[in-house]
């Protein structure tokens, strides 16, 4: 039903859109952008490779082949324009055509209102949170840009904006959002986000930290329904220890914190070269109150260089480590990021992880382990029970990664990622395969080319090979800009 509406709103902010375009009396500057592109997909397996679904918001199809459209409009009116205190208003509309044609995905349908900063976005729209490398790392621990966008309305700082009274010093920015969760899930359930970032430095070295917290809540399945009311919202916004209705009211037992909750701790540094751009992060992932200690040894950490010379042939430079074998063990109760007990799909939208696509779930580990995905629609007291905390069936890892983006000729740019990872498997798997360690390299090869001002073409090739499985994929596809 949001989905719909998000869909009705956005096709009619089109209209009107192109009704602004054709006025050039108008006191705002209409930007109309519309493109549409056709992409390919094959692998040598019944499955993609890694970096060919991996971070791609949901738009491609994890099988064999594939062959899809995509249509994209984008525009943005500016009120005021020259103005500090201009407003901007957009609205963006995205569909794939996936399956052979056969079938739509709407990735985006969205509105956004700006000003001075702050932005005001309602709609499904592509998001990463976290401070990771957009093009070249692995992927966020809180979201990646993996999965299919969440239908959210969001009041957000999306860029670092001046605090009041510290003259430049002290900068800020953030989000608080509500999301739908959506009904392909175990629960029919609400999402909270929050984040808040802190910047220190007016020069070239700047420090940053920064919150995020995650909060599924409100889960409904059936005639069985957890607290939806305002004040189990108030539970989940300030992490209160409150009986959502997940325990017996006659137990006894002291309730864990209202809904499935996690988020990560973040702080880094930018650092403006002779060269080019420092930037390095550091998320600190945890699954309670526990994980929030300097014991907390699991991390993602990056550095990236991003050359100033436009006429460097080589243009950014990452690397990567990800470790997260530690799971708050030191606190007495290890646990499992990305699951939940009560909440048993765990930190997953629509068949795909949400934050590091690096971790496995059922329906990832089915292509190449005995392991059949879990149909969240069936009924537990005649197909048995649905447990909890084993959905997301690998999620202790090590690993390393290493990027670049680079160009030889002005109109075609490079790109080359190369991903190692020790996969430590869960309890609940181990049982049913080989070995409790599994090894595996993920290697993307890229090219993107501008024929002209209107034509874009794409060619990537992937290669997987270790223990879990080998595969080799290619993908090509062409854009064409309308307008």
């Amino acid at each position: 039903m949001v989905t719909r509406l998000i869909f009705l709103v956005t096709i009619g902010l089109c209209y009107i859109s192109i009704a602004f375009a054709q006025d050039s009396s108008r006191r705002w500057l209409d930007s109309l952008s519309v493109s549409i592109g056709t992409y390919a997909t094959v692998a040598s397996e019944d499955f993609m490779p890694f970096w060919l679904i991996a971070n791609q918001y949901g738009t491609i199809k994890d099988r064999k082949n594939d062959l899809s459209t995509d249509l994209y409009l984008h525009n943005q009116h500016i009120f005021n324009r020259g103005r500090n205190d201009s407003l901007q208003l957009s609205y963006t509309f995205d569909v794939y055509n996936n399956n052979h044609f056969e079938d739509f995905t709407l990735v985006e349908a969205n509105t956004k209102l700006r000003y001075r900063g702050w932005e005001l976005r309602l709609g499904r729209y592509r998001e990463i949170i976290g401070e990771v490398d957009p093009s070249l790392s692995t992927g966020s621990l809180g979201i990646s840009g993996n999965a299919l966008p969440i239908p959210k309305i969001s009041i957000a700082v999306p860029e670092y904006k001046d605090f009041p009274f510290t003259k430049g010093w002290l900068q800020f920015k953030g989000l608080f959002s509500h999301g739908w969760m959506g009904n392909n899930r175990y629960y029919q359930s609400y999402l909270h986000e929050k984040a808040f970032y802190l910047r220190a430095g007016r020069g070239k070295f700047k420090v940053y930290g920064g919150v995020v917290h995650f909060g599924e809540w409100g889960g409904k399945r059936g005639n069985f329904s957890l607290d939806r009311s305002l004040s189990g919202f108030f539970d989940v916004l300030f992490v209160k220890e409150a009986n959502d209705g997940s325990l017996p009211s006659t137990s006894g037992a002291r309730p864990n914190r209202a809904g499935d909750q996690r988020g990560m701790l973040e702080f880094g540094a930018d650092w403006e070269s002779q060269y080019g751009n420092w930037h390095f992060y550091h998320q600190t992932p945890f699954e309670s109150g526990t994980g929030i200690d300097i014991r907390n040894i699991d991390r993602l950490a990056g550095l990236s260089l991003t050359f100033k010379e436009p006429e460097s042939k080589v243009k950014k430079l990452l690397a990567e480590f990800i470790y997260t074998k530690q799971m708050e063990s030191f606190g007495g109760e290890q646990q499992s990021y990305y699951n939940n007990g009560t909440y048993k799909t765990g930190w997953e939208y629509e068949g795909m992880i949400l934050g590091t696509p690096l971790f496995l779930n059922k329906i990832r580990g089915s292509h190449f382990f005995p392991i059949v995905p879990i149909n969240w629609d069936r009924n537990e007291g005649t197909e048995g029970r649905i447990n909890g905390n084993t959905n997301i069936i690998s999620n202790r890892i090590i690993g390393g990664n290493i990027g670049a983006e680079y160009a030889f000729w002005p109109k075609i740019r490079f790109k080359t990622i190369l991903t190692y990872n020790v996969h430590f498997m869960d309890r609940s798997v181990i049982a049913k395969i080989a070995n409790d360690r599994y090894r595996q390299f993920y290697a993307l090869q890229a090219v993107e080319s501008n024929l002209s001002r209107r034509w874009q073409l794409l060619g990537k090739i992937a290669w997987d090979a270790g223990d879990f499985y080998h595969n080799f994929g290619a993908a090509i596809s062409a854009k064409y800009i309308i307008f």
